[in-house]
């Protein structure tokens, strides 16, 4: 199932607000994915961390295209 969003605005903050609150939680779940120790990068092999980070990113991703086709429409 797809969500779509029609008639719904987000004021510049609130906007601003959604993209630190993601990046911050794409941040954490990249640690959990990928630790740094003494011998380098570690990868998890824990599968919903990892999914988490996809999905983190997909949606980061998503943001980022909003954003720009936001600035485009103006």
């Amino acid at each position: 199932m797809n969500y779509t969003f029609k008639n719904i605005a987000f004021t510049q903050k609130e906007f601003f607000n959604l993209k630190c609150a993601m990046g911050e939680f794409r941040r954490i779940v990249r640690d959990s994915a990928y630790k740094k120790c003494h011998l380098g990068t570690v990868k998890s092999e824990d599968k919903h961390v990892h999914e988490l980070l996809d999905i983190a990113e997909s949606i980061m991703s998503k943001l980022n295209q909003i954003e720009w086709l936001n600035h485009q429409s103006k």
